[in-house]
């Protein structure tokens, strides 16, 4: 059994994905979560790189990011495969590891991973921060609290239009995703000059706005942490990039500045 994390993912032109990056133990089967996670993370780059698109130094953000989630979910796979020999020996009697209430907490925290596989965020050149502090959570394993904060996963929510219902997740991917709120009339304009003048590709979508997809709940605006006049960029892997929370005078300026940042192409 193996809970090991290379030095660094990144050397040169060699980039480490799947087992040669991350060894986990099988207990809560992570290993293989976490190297789709980790090829998630690069890909994109790598093909935005390779394009000439963005800088180089954007690939350096695929070691600062993924290699402290591979270290966390190994270290917690482990601690996990400890707590399943404390849960047995407390269960057959054999060694009193568990007092009965301790074993049955264990085995729920054992069995629910939402923190782990939902809850985790990025901090690197290829996020943007807005200056806010991540979501409270009682226990970062089995918690968590879907938000739109720069570095995290943009949360689920169901959209309808013309009878049909989508989720935001559907959204994502292969571009970047700007989604704005039902008055982020500028930023749907700015998103086609940024990817024009960028050359890459940002689909903009407004949401709640006429003839566009609705928000039944009205929980968009909350879930993602902006106003009527805001919007938030998602990356190719789903992982929020940039967030204005509401208006600004030149969206296009503040769009452009922001996602050249992200790939690595300040002087663009």
């Amino acid at each position: 059994m193996n809970a090991v994390v290379a030095e660094r993912l990144v050397e040169g032109r060699v980039l480490l994905v799947g087992d040669a990056a991350h060894q986990l133990p099988p207990t809560g089967g992570f290993g293989m979560n976490t190297g789709v996670q980790t090829a998630h993370n690069l890909v994109w780059k790598l093909a935005l790189v390779l394009a000439g698109a963005a800088g180089p130094a954007l690939l350096d953000t695929f070691d600062r990011e993924r290699r402290p989630v591979g270290r966390v979910n190994a270290d917690r796979s482990l601690e996990n495969a400890m707590m399943v020999q404390r849960i047995n020996a407390a269960a057959t009697g054999e060694i009193p590891a568990l007092t009965p209430a301790e074993a049955v907490e264990a085995s729920r925290r054992y069995g629910n991973f939402l923190g782990m596989e939902l809850g985790f965020h990025y901090d690197s050149g290829a996020v943007i921060p807005d200056g806010t502090e991540p979501p409270r959570v009682a226990d970062p394993v089995i918690d968590y609290v879907p938000c739109g904060r720069p570095g995290h996963r943009a949360p689920h929510l169901w959209l309808e239009r013309d009878g049909r219902r989508r989720s935001t997740l559907d959204f994502f991917g292969p571009g970047f995703t700007l989604l704005v709120g039902s008055r982020g009339d500028g930023w749907i304009a700015a998103a086609k000059e940024t990817a024009a003048q960028l050359g890459v590709r940002v689909d903009a979508h407004a949401i709640g706005a006429l003839g566009g997809w609705m928000d039944t709940n009205g929980a968009f605006g909350e879930r993602y942490g902006i106003d009527a006049t805001g919007a938030v960029l998602v990356r190719p892997d789903g992982h929020v990039a940039f967030r204005m929370q509401r208006a600004t005078a030149d969206p296009a300026h503040e769009l452009m500045g922001a996602l050249a940042d992200i790939l690595a192409r300040s002087s663009a």
